[in-house]
């Protein structure tokens, strides 16, 4: 099985949560790239580039980005996730994001699209 990637956008996003996130995607069963885009006014999480778990973009503040991805509201961002395989499709779309099962509900996600290619 391939790596999956997740790509997490940020904005103002607590340390300790997104420290949490990424502890939970790296150690499931199934290996993944992180990206983290942050969309944040500050360099606040700056410190995740050198995160070797992560590989840390930071995107423009005028929230262009997240405008594309219909994701920018007024004063924060909602949470959504893409979900794009190795082929650069677009899979599922995750519109509510639980944060407490979202790492697993990202595999159960990509094990069912895997499952459904070899039937």
């Amino acid at each position: 099985m391939s790596n999956i990637s997740i790509s997490i956008v940020l904005h103002n996003t607590y340390k300790g949560e997104l420290n949490e996130v990424i502890s939970s995607c790296v150690n499931s069963s199934i290996p993944v790239d992180i990206f983290l885009i942050d969309n944040s006014p500050n360099d606040k999480l700056s410190c995740f580039k050198e995160d070797a778990r992560v590989t840390y973009l930071k995107s423009d503040n005028k929230k262009k980005v997240g405008k594309k991805y219909g994701v920018s509201r007024f004063l924060f961002p909602s949470r959504k996730t893409f979900l794009i395989d190795e082929n650069g499709i677009l899979i599922h779309i995750i519109d509510e994001v639980n944060l407490n099962t979202h790492p697993m509900d990202i595999i159960k996600i990509f094990e069912q699209a895997e499952i459904g290619l070899k039937s």
